[in-house]
């Protein structure tokens, strides 16, 4: 059997999966890890069929239905996962940088769909748009909070953004208010 260092990269993730471990019951738990180690591994997120498939099937015996219900039935506190976050990211800043700016920052990202069968979907205006005749999608918008912080890189001060928190705007709500609740 090889032998796997203290100081390895699977032993560091493992140090940060286990500080979310009280969130979650142990089979949550379980899925929660897969789901993150591969989204990390694959660097993107398609669809949670997409990290199935091309990830988590090949290492784990766990159903892609598992996957589907983890996410659709939630028993566990976004709160909670947030609060863990920025715990994990605030411990980063090296002591160094501690007196420095942390920044919060509120964004609003539009994410365009092709079908009429979405929950929360509707027209929206993309601001960002450079085709001035055609500023409106039909699609979803989030909310996004990120948190910035700082660290030593080639002897000078380089910014991390990490998100913490998303939510899914749904025209009820201001998006400042939303972000607030967030906060």
């Amino acid at each position: 059997m090889i032998s796997i260092s203290n100081n390895s990269i699977k032993q560091t993730i493992h140090t940060y999966f286990f500080q979310y471990r009280t969130v979650f019951h142990k089979r949550s738990f379980e899925i929660f890890i897969w789901l993150i180690s591969g989204i990390l591994c694959l660097e993107e997120i398609r669809s949670i069929k997409f990290v199935y498939d091309y990830f988590i099937c090949k290492y784990s015996s766990c159903s892609l239905n598992s996957f589907y219900h983890f996410l659709s039935y939630l028993n566990f506190s976004l709160n909670d996962i947030m609060n863990i976050t920025v715990r994990i990211l605030l411990n980063l800043v090296p002591k160094s940088l501690k007196l420095d700016t942390i920044f919060l920052s509120i964004d609003d990202t539009l994410q365009p769909k092709f079908g009429h069968k979405f929950d929360c979907c509707g027209k929206l205006f993309d601001h960002a748009t450079k085709d001035k005749k055609n500023r409106y999608i039909h699609g979803h918008c989030f909310v996004s909070l990120v948190l910035n912080i700082p660290l030593n890189y080639n002897d000078t001060i380089k910014y991390l953004s990490l998100p913490i928190g998303y939510r899914l705007y749904d025209k009820e709500a201001n998006k400042l208010h939303m972000a607030s609740n967030l906060i």
